[in-house]
């Protein structure tokens, strides 16, 4: 392996014990002498046994530049490894002594490492603040949704009960219609007189004494009414209904009376 891979790889797994996850190019950047851009080449470039693992060329086209501009680049990175600094500060890192953190002032592993610990938690706090927020908000929302659903269904439940009220309003209205347009429409039957069917002597004599005068009031009489009068018998009730008959009137309807 080249000098200097080695320790950054002993680094890059330090670093993914201590963070629990496989460290990013900037949080490797912030304990190496090296840029982001940097040991993200390096991590391009090599395999863990040193052997080579994309090529200049590919990398190259990555970046849009030439293979041998991205060789000068990691040559001028392993140099960076290669300094004796870097090796002090590489192995005080490994050594759990003293390193330089940018900015920082001098810390060493366990304020370093207690420094990233508290930086998770505060990320962990942060986006479980966010989580707790958007659940309020489903939260409300779903409230909302089932509120809305029972105001709904309450209100179906009124509308259709009202619309059955209306609908047997207007069936009691449609029936009453029709009895006061059939009753209206026979009124004039109050002023035409039975006489003008030409009954047989007896019958126009019995309708006379029972006051029966006018169409309208002989066709109120019932069947059973009309055999109940003096010598009104089957036959007379027959000659009753045949003229009536013509006329599309029977016995048993109903008239009010002429106001």
């Amino acid at each position: 392996m080249l000098f200097g891979m080695e320790r950054f790889f002993d680094v890059f797994d330090r670093q993914a014990t201590y963070l629990g996850e496989i460290p990013t190019d900037a949080q490797m950047s912030f304990v190496l002498p090296l840029t982001a851009e940097e040991v993200k080449l390096l991590r391009l470039r090599f395999n863990r046994d040193g052997t080579y693992k994309d090529s200049l060329k590919s990398i190259g086209k990555d970046y849009g530049v030439t293979s041998g501009c991205i060789s000068g680049r990691i040559e001028k990175a392993l140099r960076k490894l290669r300094q004796p600094s870097s090796g002090e500060d590489l192995k005080s890192f490994i050594q759990e002594e003293e390193i330089p953190l940018g900015g920082m002032g001098v810390l060493t592993e366990s304020e370093r490492k207690k420094h990233l610990l508290d930086a998770k938690v505060q990320s962990f706090t942060e986006r479980l603040s966010k989580l707790r927020s958007i659940l309020v908000r489903a939260e409300k929302r779903s409230y909302d949704f089932h509120r809305d659903l029972i105001n709904t269904t309450q209100e179906y439940n009124d509308l259709a009960a009202e619309l059955l009220s209306i609908r047997t309003c207007i069936a009691r209205l449609d029936e009453r219609n029709k009895e006061l347009v059939r009753d209206d429409s026979y009124i004039y039957l109050h002023d035409i007189s039975v006489d003008k069917y030409k009954f047989r002597t007896t019958l126009a004599n019995g309708l006379r004494g029972d006051n029966i005068r006018s169409v309208a009031e002989l066709v109120c009489r019932t069947e059973k009414q009309i055999l109940e009068l003096p010598n009104i018998g089957i036959r007379y009730l027959r000659e009753i209904q045949d003229a009536l008959k013509q006329d599309g009137l029977c016995l048993g309807m109903k008239i009010e009376d002429k106001k």
